[in-house]
């Protein structure tokens, strides 16, 4: 999986699950640089390199 923005996983009140990726070279002038969740989110990140 290749995701071209800087902030990569980016979710509002979800529940994401992701499997078997590679997040890098990422960055955020803010919050999160790989990955930003909040309102209640739940990822879940498996088997996955940041």
């Amino acid at each position: 999986m290749t995701i071209p923005d800087p902030r990569e996983i980016y979710c509002s009140a979800s529940y994401p699950t992701v499997t078997n990726c590679t997040i890098a070279g990422n960055s955020a002038r803010d919050n999160g640089g790989a990955v930003y969740c909040y309102s209640q989110s739940e990822p879940i990140l498996t088997n996955c390199i940041l």
